[in-house]
């Protein structure tokens, strides 16, 4: 087979990503937006290793039907890949996933519940990093990247995940760094000024934060572009420009400036109040946000003991959970994060939680004495570091509750954990990001005697 051929095949799963996967003359086949069920024919786009991908030219038969979508981007953009799909078919399909991921570990939880629907389909998120490049003719581009293409990116005219209010940002700062004949950075030339813009909101306090990396800082051509753009977005509550010098493409900068506001938004999250700033962690689905947290205080129970919560973040978990701890310890790297936790847990009148901002591995190699009643590991999406799950192994706690957004090295530490002599009594998908084949899952392992 050469690229550019038509091939036909049968689509027998899904893959991580939410493609369809075949086999055919001993290859594994790869069918962007395909579907179990589908019998498709299909053009050769890639070939690598005994692996060939394949867009669809026509659907011959399948099994799940298709549905207009709603965005013009969708099948170009990277992010939603299940847009075409009823949504009541795409949580069939995330539970799907999640079965197939833990029967390749041989792993089996005592009890499996049913995937928690998002309450919104569109319009959830309440952050998203859009950025700045240039098309072939140097013409300037603000937006999200093409799919497979992490250095190419396309005009985003409508986006149907984060509010519409994100939408005229993005048209105001386009159209204002045209004005203004400012450069995206150039990653094999490191020139150029822009790089990314973030947009978070609290909706149910009408704030609006956008964090502006830029390549350099002060500059007397950016502070005329957030004019321009705050007389066009007057709701505009929160503005800061970070300044990031470095090569690498981060969304992160050495130093941050605020231009309007106190540099952070506030999130209610159910009876709670959260600082969130520009670089701190928080789930991107807030009203979901809240039915996660429900199930965590729930599965953990009254007069839980003492507790450790990994990787915390801002502490929201750690705050939901107080009234059901002695005392609760989070362990956070980022530092803004911790002091969010720690100006979190006050705001609120929080008194049981201390917040402590080092590398989790370094936090529980130095742990003496260990006098948890349960761990709460909340990774980010690469998994838990190697060393905190061997220090795990050693401390044995008598629970863990293990919350992931990646299915892939969820099961990966499951399957080490257990092995350290737990079973896993139960788990809950929780659909936090309608449109992708990703969910949020809970787990809650306990230690066998």
């Amino acid at each position: 087979m050469k690229l550019g051929d038509l091939i036909e095949v049968e689509v027998i799963g899904i893959d991580h990503k939410g493609d369809g996967v075949g086999r055919l003359g001993g290859n594994d086949i790869v069918v962007r937006r395909g579907l179990p069920g589908d019998r498709i024919e299909g053009r050769v786009v890639k070939k690598r290793r005994g692996r060939i991908e394949l867009d669809i030219v026509q659907i011959i038969s399948c099994k799940i039907q298709r549905i207009e979508s709603r965005c013009s981007h969708f099948g170009f953009c990277g992010g939603c890949r299940w847009q075409d799909v009823s949504y009541e078919d795409q949580l069939k399909l995330k539970e799907s996933l999640v079965k197939t991921a833990l029967k390749s570990k041989s792993l089996s939880p005592q009890k499996m519940e049913p995937i928690l629907p998002s309450l919104d389909v569109f319009y959830y998120r309440n952050k998203m990093e859009f950025s700045f490049g240039s098309d072939r003719d140097g013409i300037l581009q603000l937006g999200l990247h093409i799919r497979g293409r992490y250095n190419r990116i396309f005009d985003l005219e409508k986006c149907y995940l984060q509010s519409p209010e994100s939408n005229k940002l993005i048209a105001a700062f386009r159209a204002g760094a045209k004005l203004y004949e400012l450069m995206p950075y150039n990653l094999r030339t490191h020139e150029g000024l822009l790089r990314f813009l973030v947009v978070r909101e609290a909706q149910p306090r009408g704030q609006l934060m956008i964090n502006l990396v830029v390549a350099e800082y002060p500059n007397a051509l950016i502070d005329s572009l957030i004019r321009y753009v705050r007389e066009r977005v007057p709701q505009l509550s929160e503005i800061i420009v970070s300044r990031h010098t470095g090569k690498a493409q981060i969304a992160v900068g050495e130093a941050s400036f605020v231009l309007k506001g106190n540099g952070y938004i506030e999130e209610s999250c159910g009876d709670y109040k959260l600082k969130i700033s520009p670089n701190s962690f928080y789930q991107t689905n807030s009203r979901q946000a809240e039915r996660l947290y429900e199930i965590i205080r729930n599965w953990v129970g009254e007069n839980a003991g003492n507790l450790l919560d990994l990787y915390s973040g801002t502490g929201s978990i750690a705050l939901y959970l107080a009234s059901c701890a002695q005392e609760l310890t989070g362990v956070e790297l980022i530092e803004d994060a911790t002091l969010d936790a720690v100006w979190n847990a006050e705001k609120n009148a929080v008194r049981n939680c201390k917040f402590i901002s080092a590398p989790v591995e370094v936090f529980l190699k130095n742990l003496d004495d260990f006098n948890f009643d349960l761990v709460i590991i909340d990774p980010p999406r690469p998994g838990v570091h190697p060393k905190v799950l061997g220090r795990l192994g050693e401390i044995r706690p008598p629970r863990i509750l293990y919350v992931s957004c990646n299915i892939n090295t969820l099961i990966e530490d499951l399957e080490v954990i257990v092995g350290f002599g737990y079973e896993i009594k139960r788990l809950q998908p929780v659909d936090m990001f309608p449109h992708t084949p990703h969910c949020e899952i809970v787990c809650e392992l306990k230690k066998l005697d």
